[in-house]
């Protein structure tokens, strides 16, 4: 994935897309749930999705989206964490 295509080309038939801020994370024995959202300076959020995965692939995306989150530091500079 490169800078230039990397959005592109991960995802190559976008169906939809969603400007989301605000994320949760929950999970139980099978299943992790992903809850994400839109978050107004008001207080208030508006949901955008949820997605539920098994922990396997929970996993898979943590990996991918480090080596993601890493090619674009490397690239644009580091981030601050909040």
């Amino acid at each position: 994935m490169t800078p230039e295509t990397g959005a592109t080309e991960a995802l190559d038939d976008p169906k939809e897309a969603r400007y989301v801020n605000s994320f949760a994370v929950g999970f139980n024995a099978v299943e992790v749930v992903l809850n994400f959202a839109q978050s107004y300076g008001t207080g208030g959020t508006s949901p955008s999705v949820r997605l539920v995965t098994s922990p396997v692939y929970a996993k898979e995306f943590l990996s991918m989206l480090t080596a993601a989150m890493g090619e674009y530091e490397n690239t644009f500079g580091k981030l601050q964490d909040r």
